[in-house]
């Protein structure tokens, strides 16, 4: 049975990550992405040889074990989940690393006093928290002058969190966690997909973010970089030129702190519109993709009518049928809406089939 967190509701990542304490090929296939992350863009891994390090939010461990591979000093894992801190506890000792610790811990209130280490690695978290922007100044606020941080935000707009949003406040709305981990059991056998699918679909909080307003609160907390970091590896390659279908895809940055901060600055806090980061315009290609899912979702909410009940497998298999179609065509490089509308067709008829057997 699942904890709960300190911000309510299930604990999410804790169980999402556990299921990678059995597999041991997975979790290193996990880390592997870190490090052809930072091969692609011509990051040395020796940035982290020597140094003090902190995994802000370090869910499973793998960025925490990536850091030690790589030659740093020591690292000190916090998460708010204490079944990740004994999951990355428990990679650590398989890997027999000793140079690190993990504790409980809110990214959003880090117990640690100024400038206490010389990397940071922040990697997917803050957008899932209370207050990413305090998140943002914290991590930057134990940071030492002259140290680097690694920081991965979700970028705002696109296709993908658009069926992201619909899959949240509509198929899976009153599907409980279990039951949907079960039923992505029966359907998937993939861990990387599932814990990703359960990722996005329950956490209390998903906010995206242009890079410009990124980019303008990082000068102000004096973190400096030369760019965003544009290359990516599998489904996470990033192409602006499908900015239209894809938003502003993942926005990745290693950056410099400059300089010490005496207190939070206020001119460029990072916003947060109708609890979701930026505000962003959304493509009419991307509206009509919107539109095809809610007619997939009125069908299933007919088939329900019938039923007299709430069908959670099929809601839970159309789900991540749309999450599914949209992470295999990342991966193949682009978005096609021919796929996109096709995948949905199939939607839509399998539960129209389902409703007229009903009678």
């Amino acid at each position: 049975m699942a904890t709960s967190t300190p911000y309510g509701g299930k604990d999410v990542y804790g169980d999402a990550f556990a299921m990678y304490r059995a597999k041991a090929d997975d979790f290193d296939h996990f880390v592997k992405f870190l490090v052809d992350r930072l091969a692609v863009n011509g990051i040395d891994s020796s940035i982290f040889k020597g140094k003090k390090c902190l995994d802000a939010g370090c869910g499973s461990g793998r960025g925490s074990i990536f850091m030690l591979s790589c030659g740093a000093s020591h690292v000190t894992g916090v998460d708010l989940s204490e079944q990740n801190v004994e999951t990355a506890r428990l990679a650590a000792q398989t890997k027999n690393f000793t140079n690190c610790e993990f504790e409980q811990g809110d990214v959003n209130a880090l117990q640690f006093d100024d400038e206490q280490f010389d990397f940071v690695w922040c990697n997917g978290v803050l957008h899932h928290t209370p207050d990413t922007d305090k998140g943002l100044f914290e991590i930057t606020r134990v940071l030492k002058v002259g140290g680097h941080m690694w920081l991965y935000l979700y970028g705002s707009g696109g296709v993908e969190w658009a069926i992201v949003d619909e899959i949240r406040d509509h198929f899976i709305k009153g599907v409980d966690y279990d039951t949907c981990l079960a039923a992505l059991h029966l359907i998937d056998d993939h861990l990387g997909s599932i814990s990703e699918y359960l990722d996005n679909w329950y956490t209390p909080y998903l906010r995206r973010y242009t890079d410009a307003d990124v980019t303008a609160r990082l000068k102000e907390l004096c973190l400096s970089s030369t760019q965003r970091l544009l290359k990516d590896v599998g489904q996470r390659v990033i192409d602006l030129s499908q900015s239209d279908l894809l938003g502003e895809q993942n926005l990745r940055y290693l950056l410099e702190k400059k300089q010490h901060l005496e207190q939070m600055p206020s001119n460029h806090v990072l916003p947060d519109i109708n609890g979701k980061g930026s505000a962003y315009k959304e493509s009419p290609e991307t509206m009509q993709i919107v539109k095809r899912c809610k007619e997939a979702f009125a069908v299933l909410e007919t088939l329900e009518q019938r039923t007299g009940r709430t069908e959670n497998i099929a809601r839970v298999a159309a789900a991540r049928l749309l999450n599914n179609i949209i992470l295999t065509e990342m991966e193949l490089g682009g978005i096609r809406v021919k796929m996109l509308e096709q995948c949905l067709s199939r939607v839509i008829g399998s539960l129209s089939a389902l409703t007229e057997s009903c009678g």
